[in-house]
C-alpha cells in the first residue's frame, strides 16, 4: 500500500519560509535581520507661472550616518559613503534599524533638466526596518506650450512648435530634449527660432515610433558660451498608438503544489 504523505506539510513549510513574505499580508520581508532601509530620491517641480507642483523621480548622491537606536536593533552597518541613488528606491542592506539616521544628499546634474535649487541638504529621520525614506529637492521650472502636445507614434507631425521665453541662438541652435518619466534623456533635436518677438521655436521631432504610450517631458535648452546646456523651459507631450505588451505574470509563491514525495 502507498505510504501516506505526512511529510509534505513539513517540507512545504520549509519551502515557504525561504520565500518573500506577503501572501495575504501585504507587507514586506521585514523579518530579514539585514533588510536595512531604502532611499528614494524625488524632485518637486514648482511652476514659476501657476505655482502648481508635481513630484518626479531623479538621481542623487547621498551619504548616511547612524545616530542612535530607536528600539531593538537589527543590522550592523552604521554609515555609508556618498552613493549614487535613483531613480528608483535604492536599498542599503545591513543598515542598523530601527534608528535615527542623518542623511546628506544633493541632486546629480541631468541633461535637459532645470536643477534643484536646494544644493546640499542634510536631514535626520527615524527609520524602521525595510522603510522607504524619500529624499526631496525643489526645482522651479518655466512651463512651455507645445503644439501639438498629443502625438500619434504611427503618424507623428513633421514639425512641432514650442512657445517659450528666453530661447536664444547666440551660441548655437536651441536644443529640444525628450525625457522619459524617470528623467532619462531619450532624444535631442535642434530648434529654429521662427518668431523671436513671440518666443516661438520649431523643431523636427525624432523617431518616436518605438515610444510606449505615456507622458514625456520636453525641455528647451540654450547653448552657453562654454558649450553647456542652460534649460529655459519644460513641458510635456502625450504619446499614444504604441501599447506595449503586458509583462509576464510572476509566479505565485502562495500556490505551491504539494505532491506526495514518498
Amino acid at each position: 500500500m502507498k505510504k501516506p504523505c505526512t511529510i509534505v506539510v513539513v517540507v512545504l513549510a520549509s519551502i515557504l519560509s525561504t520565500l518573500p513574505s506577503g501572501c495575504g499580508s501585504g507587507g514586506g520581508n521585514t523579518g530579514d535581520p539585514n533588510i536595512g532601509f531604502f532611499l528614494l530620491p524625488n524632485r518637486l517641480e514648482v511652476s514659476q507661472t501657476t505655482g502648481s507642483e508635481i513630484t518626479v523621480p531623479t538621481l542623487m548622491r547621498a551619504q548616511g550616518q547612524f545616530i542612535e537606536p530607536q528600539g531593538t536593533i537589527q543590522g550592523t552597518i552604521e554609515s555609508f559613503p556618498f552613493t549614487d541613488i535613483g531613480p528608483a528606491a535604492t536599498r542599503f542592506p545591513g543598515a542598523k534599524v530601527p534608528a535615527k539616521w542623518r542623511f546628506t544628499y544633493f541632486e546629480l546634474p541631468q541633461p535637459g533638466r532645470i536643477p534643484c535649487q536646494d544644493g546640499i541638504r542634510t536631514v535626520e529621520r527615524n527609520v524602521h526596518p525595510g522603510e522607504v525614506e524619500p529624499l526631496s529637492c525643489t526645482a522651479r521650472v518655466f512651463p512651455v506650450a507645445i503644439i501639438p502636445n498629443t502625438v500619434d507614434t504611427q503618424n507623428p507631425p513633421t514639425t512641432m512648435d514650442i512657445d517659450v521665453e528666453g530661447a536664444s541662438a547666440a551660441y548655437g541652435a536651441p536644443q529640444v530634449a525628450i525625457l522619459n518619466e524617470f528623467g532619462q534623456l531619450l532624444a535631442v533635436a535642434p530648434a529654429t527660432i521662427i518668431t523671436a518677438a513671440k518666443h516661438k521655436i520649431r523643431f523636427t521631432p525624432p523617431n518616436i515610433s518605438q515610444y510606449s504610450n505615456g507622458v514625456y517631458s520636453v525641455s528647451v535648452n540654450n547653448i552657453t558660451a562654454n558649450g553647456q546646456w542652460d534649460t529655459v523651459g519644460v513641458g510635456e507631450i502625450s504619446v499614444y498608438g504604441n501599447t506595449p505588451p503586458p509583462p509576464p505574470s510572476p509566479p505565485d509563491p502562495c500556490s505551491i503544489p504539494a505532491p506526495c514525495l514518498f
